[in-house]
């Protein structure tokens, strides 16, 4: 029965503070929606790629990948260590060196009160900001980018130097590419619809939360023995 009553209080608060509850949820909706509109494009391109220890020769290379796909230890262990090889500063600075920058950081090259050194930090640091990697059956590179063309070619000019990243550090653990990056459809992070529905429930927990401190302090100072005289 106290169960029955303390929920018909709780409803009789909600209902009380309604417009309350409904305005902050509509305006968490709205600034939800208005980021994801105004929030820059960035556009994700992956290249999918099979692990394969290149110490042993075909059908232990087989094996390797077979060991891998079903989560063994024989590739499996090379995954985890190719993840910091792939954000590493080292393999920046070397696809660094292949790209054209022109093409790729224009605006970066163009700032006249940046040194020569303080461009070369500047760019290494956006390619390793824009990397994404992880490795679950197959191992995945990706490069986000604001423009669609860009991510995918930077995404396959990484594995093209990680190979050679790995084979001039003579490190056995190789790959091969299931999939190369192409050209993204869409951005990966314009879900306005999402964002909004987020923000609306964001908005009705907050709004509700709200409603009921204020009916505690309400209740609170009816209480006071100050406001009884």
């Amino acid at each position: 029965m106290d169960d029955e009553i303390n929920l018909l209080e709780y409803w009789q608060v909600i209902v009380k503070r309604k417009w309350l509850i409904i305005g902050l949820a509509f305006v968490c909706a709205f600034v939800a929606l208005v980021y994801s509109l105004i929030e820059p494009k960035m556009y994700k391109a992956t290249a999918t790629l099979m692990l394969v220890d290149s110490g042993r020769g075909g059908l232990g290379s087989a094996l390797s990948a077979l060991s891998f796909l079903g989560g063994g230890s024989g590739a499996g262990g090379g995954a985890s260590q190719l993840l910091p090889i792939v954000r590493s500063r080292a393999l920046a600075e070397q696809v660094a060196e292949q790209i054209d920058r022109q093409k790729y950081f224009s605006k970066l090259l163009s700032n006249k009160k940046m040194t020569p050194d303080k461009i070369e930090q500047a760019i290494v640091s956006s390619l390793r900001g824009a990397i994404e990697a992880k490795s679950a059956d197959l191992f995945e590179l990706s490069i986000v980018w604001p423009e669609p063309l860009p991510a995918a070619e930077l995404a396959n000019i990484y594995v093209e130097n990680l190979g050679r990243f790995l084979n001039s550090r003579s490190l056995n653990t190789n790959f091969q590419v299931i999939d190369p990056a192409v050209e993204p459809d869409a951005p990966f992070n314009k879900k306005t619809k999402l964002n909004a529905m987020i923000g609306l429930v964001l908005g009705l927990f907050i709004g509700i939360f709200i409603a009921f401190f204020m009916e505690y302090i309400e209740k609170a100072s009816l209480a006071s023995p100050l406001t009884s005289h």
